[in-house]
């Protein structure tokens, strides 16, 4: 088991994209670790979707096709505030010891211009 974020434990697993997988059923989120260390928590996600993609032949393609952008997510790592290396939220950093991991609030970007249109 990998160290939790929000109290769900992930499990490695094989894929080009994605490196852990955990399930919390009661709460019905669904928690995604990327290759390059993101955590994101999806809600709204029932225990037949999460066991199809445990199971699917490519978790990737699953991921992209049934759970990116179809369900509420929440960023579970931030930098930490005194060297800025990222890790889990509300955790001590491994680097300096010097600070806790934070929460960065994203803004969703405004939709490109139509240029085509004026």
């Amino acid at each position: 088991m990998l160290m939790p974020a929000d109290g769900i434990d992930r499990e490695a697993i094989e894929s080009s994209n994605l490196s852990s997988l955990g399930y919390s059923p009661e709460r019905q989120v669904l928690a995604v670790e990327f290759k390059n260390g993101l955590i994101l928590h999806y809600s709204g996600i029932s225990p037949d979707l999460a066991a199809e993609f445990y199971c699917a032949e490519s978790r990737g393609r699953f991921y992209g096709q049934r759970i990116r952008g179809k369900f509420p997510a929440v960023t579970m790592t931030g930098p930490c505030g005194a060297c800025g290396v990222t890790g889990v939220v509300g955790t001590t950093c491994a680097d300096c010891g010097g600070d806790t991991h934070h929460r960065v609030e994203r803004r969703p970007e405004p939709p490109e211009a139509d240029h085509a249109n004026p």
